[in-house]
């Protein structure tokens, strides 16, 4: 499983080509967006210091109010930079794969073609390089916040109170145990998804290519009743690879609940003891809620990128298919009439 990702990215990260600077700049601007959460909690907290402690004065208070004003800018910025890049990265890698697959398909020899349905290659050269859409759109970006944003607001919370920190995160490792076991069930079933869709398409082709043959012989019946199958096919395995890619998101949404109920319990314990200020109580708690944000998140649109890295795999699979024939080195193009 480990080879076959390795081999995925590495497919993956040449497929993006001369787009990976936008990509990167998607990557660059939604760090800068994840980022600017960072640091409103902390002004916050600062605020919430002068009240309880004592200290601040209107000079700093103007001055905390003008650096949280520069960070949503900053943010509304960011954010809008985060979603242009990576749309515009995938709609021209969406560009340029369509018109690859389709001069390699047409590339192939006559044998490939008397063993695939029509339909399906219909599919992979339109629907499932659709789907890649996705995955460069959403799947590389929040992967990648997923991963940074939470690590850097741990190494924050670590830095305040490691032991509450270690307490409060614990559900993180069990969870995302679970979530990993989950993701190679939903890989395939995701699989056999867009495997009735293909067949689906192929066999709606099919009949809409010979209709007049099927009322010639009134075999409408039998026709609507093939695609009934079909479609019944796909309806099941969507409904089943649909429900067991929810489960990530109930999960991290748990976890993420038993962490502010520790947060809550324990720090609040610490605060009562003087252990803990209640400025740093209050950070541990926004930031709790922010670190399983970019999992839940993630979670949430699992289907989406499951079915695109399904897509993504199953057109990398057309590439592979190699042509019998080949130009000779010195071959000539011949001259248009």
């Amino acid at each position: 499983m480990v080879n076959q990702s390795v081999n995925f990215l590495r497919q993956f990260w040449n497929l993006l080509g001369k787009h990976r600077p936008l990509l990167g700049l998607s990557i660059v601007s939604g760090l800068v967006f994840a980022g600017s959460n960072l640091v409103p909690p902390l002004l916050i907290r600062e605020l919430i210091r002068w009240l309880t402690e004592g200290g601040g004065d209107q000079r700093a208070l103007f001055l905390l109010t003008g650096s949280l004003l520069a960070v949503y800018l900053v943010r509304g910025l960011a954010r809008y930079g985060y979603g242009r890049f990576s749309h515009v990265a995938a709609y021209e890698v969406l560009h340029d794969l369509m018109l690859r697959v389709y001069r390699h398909v047409q590339s192939l020899p006559h044998r490939f073609f008397s063993g695939e349905r029509t339909g399906n290659l219909i599919s992979r050269s339109v629907s499932d390089i659709e789907a890649v859409e996705d995955f460069v759109a959403h799947g590389v970006p929040e992967t990648t916040l997923a991963l940074i944003i939470p690590t850097a607001m741990i190494g924050v919370l670590l830095g305040i109170d490691p032991k509450l920190t270690l307490i409060t995160l614990s559900p993180v490792p069990v969870v995302a145990f679970l979530i990993y076991r989950f993701y190679a069930k939903v890989q395939k079933l995701w699989r056999q998804v867009r495997s009735s869709i293909a067949e689906l398409i192929a066999q709606v082709q099919e009949h809409y290519s010979g209709i007049s043959v099927i009322k010639s012989f009134v075999r409408e019946r039998e026709a609507a009743n093939q695609i009934e199958g079909q479609s019944r096919a796909f309806r099941d395995r969507s409904v089943k690879a649909n429900n067991i890619s929810l489960l990530p998101s109930g999960l991290v949404e748990a976890a993420g609940g038993i962490g502010v109920v520790l947060v809550i319990w324990v720090g609040g314990a610490s605060a009562l003891q003087g252990d803990i200020s209640v400025a740093d109580l209050f950070l541990f708690i926004v930031y709790l809620t922010y670190i399983y944000q970019p999992f839940l998140q993630l979670a949430s649109i699992t289907d989406e990128l499951s079915r695109a890295a399904v897509s993504t795999d199953r057109v990398f699979q057309l590439l592979a298919v190699k042509s019998d024939i080949h130009n000779a080195p010195d071959a000539l193009s011949p001259v248009p009439a």
